[in-house]
């Protein structure tokens, strides 16, 4: 539903309630099957999302990164 908009587009999203209620709909299937495949295999999402969080604060330092898009190879520091 908005992978194709630009950045412009979707900072009004918001303002369209019938829009808004179909993001919402597919936000509810999306985290019902993500919660169901935890389950199903025995991962718990909470430090799942916290071991990513790590990795990516070592991968992608704020004061190299701030501001920049780049792979995290580019950002190692010297």
């Amino acid at each position: 539903l908005i992978q194709w908009i630009t950045t412009e587009e979707s900072r009004t999203l918001h303002l369209d309630k019938a829009y808004k209620n179909k993001i919402e709909e597919e936000l509810a299937d999306i985290a019902t099957y993500l919660l169901n495949l935890c389950n199903v295999l025995k991962i718990d999402l909470g430090n799942a999302i916290a071991k990513k969080l790590e990795m990516n604060a070592q991968r992608y330092p704020v004061d190299l990164v701030r501001g920049k898009a780049g792979k995290y190879k580019e950002y190692r520091r010297k």
